[in-house]
């Protein structure tokens, strides 16, 4: 069985399940990702990472959700910058979300059929 975590170790692992899991997903797309990947790169066992999710979809669910809300706050910073000129502060903001966009490996390797894996393995309340 698992040790019990202390709130500050949780609140690490957690950050570190999502740091390792956006580079394992950029190195081998969401499919080939495996728990074993995640708790090898994150220095924990099988049974701990079951302490944090029920299946590996659900920290992937999570880390798009944080590269939505990424990608969101680069396009209202554009949009809501001081220029007269709307076509000029929507171009801003466009390029502001493509930049995001290029350096983030991790959305190159989501394709409509990663999208479609995860809406077949997550539960119906998270999908």
């Amino acid at each position: 069985m698992p040790k019990a975590f202390t709130e500050q170790e949780r609140i690490m692992i957690r950050a570190k399940l999502h740091e390792k899991g956006r580079e394992l997903i950029a190195k081998f797309g969401i499919r080939k990702t495996s728990v074993e990947n995640i708790t090898k790169a994150t220095g924990i066992s099988k049974g701990a990472f079951y302490l944090f999710y029920n299946l590996k979809e659900e920290l992937f669910l999570e880390i798009l959700e944080d590269l939505d809300t990424e990608i969101r706050e680069e396009l209202w910073k554009g949009l809501s910058a001081k220029d007269a000129n709307p076509r000029k502060q929507f171009k801003q903001a466009f390029h502001s979300v493509l930049s995001v966009m290029d350096k983030t490996p991790e959305l190159a390797r989501f394709s409509g059929e990663d999208y479609q894996y995860l809406i077949h393995k997550l539960p119906p309340e998270l999908s």
